[in-house]
């Protein structure tokens, strides 16, 4: 190749890589003046059943800076601070409060949203509340967050095996355990509940027994389950999991 051809070369990678590079980048001039209000990919984040104690899936919702100028959001913070349930993650950092955030025109930040429901006395489900407030140019915006939550009888392992073993726990009528589940709360598996040989385990109708992953009810030679499931007031079993989307995982 000439000299002239490789000068002729370079320029066409040149204007070719400036052509790609604008194509990418925003035109802020195309943008509108919104006077520094920012918009949201929701207004609220809500969460299925929780149950108490146990931490929730991780939602994320977005905040975007939908005009043409950068704006400053002097504050976003939980309302609830640090006595609500929720925890946010906020830009890449764990806080329930941030100040002073800069999001530059057309750009947009992710807010990372988890819940634990703490135990109440209540058999029923409850429902938790809170919000994401934003301050910004003097206009206060705000998200719901909203996660229904669930007190629960739980069993948790106190026996720990060899590494590669599930951890486990026993129902041991001898020891006054309570061998007959009945309806008013649901109960909660983690590790291996074990029903000892000798023992009488009676799950009665409409009964919910949930599992955390990984989990299983183990009844040993010796040992008896009886379940007293109805066509129409049934004994179900699950995962800890109740998202629409968690539903057909095995």
């Amino acid at each position: 190749m000439t000299f002239k051809k490789a000068i002729v070369a370079v320029i066409l990678i040149v204007a070719t890589t400036s052509v790609f590079l604008s194509s990418c980048k925003k035109n802020v001039d195309d943008l509108p003046d919104t006077g520094g209000v920012l918009s949201f990919s929701t207004d609220t984040v809500q969460f299925d059943t929780i149950f108490t104690t146990m931490g929730s899936t991780t939602k994320a919702f977005k905040v975007y800076n939908p005009g043409n100028k950068k704006v400053t959001i002097n504050e976003i913070r939980l309302a609830g601070g640090n006595t609500s349930q929720f925890r946010l993650n906020i830009d890449g950092e764990a806080s329930n409060k941030v100040n002073d955030i800069e999001l530059e025109a057309g750009d947009s930040l992710f807010i990372f949203v988890e819940v634990t429901v703490n135990p109440q006395s209540t058999n029923t489900p409850f429902v938790i509340a809170d919000s994401v407030v934003f301050t910004s140019g003097g206009e206060v915006s705000s998200v719901l967050l909203v996660a229904w939550g669930q007190d629960a009888n739980y069993f948790s392992p106190d026996n720990f095996a060899d590494e590669g073993v599930p951890a486990f726990s026993f129902l041991d009528c001898t020891s006054g355990d309570n061998m007959t589940w009945t309806p008013d709360k649901p109960y909660v598996i983690f590790g291996s509940l074990i029903v000892k040989s000798g023992c009488t385990l009676t799950i009665e109708a409409g009964t919910h027994v949930y599992f955390y992953n990984n989990s299983n009810l183990i009844v040993e030679e010796g040992a008896t389950l009886i379940v007293n499931g109805l066509p129409d007031n049934k004994v179900t079993f699950g995962g800890t999991r109740l998202e629409d989307y968690m539903q057909d995982v095995p």
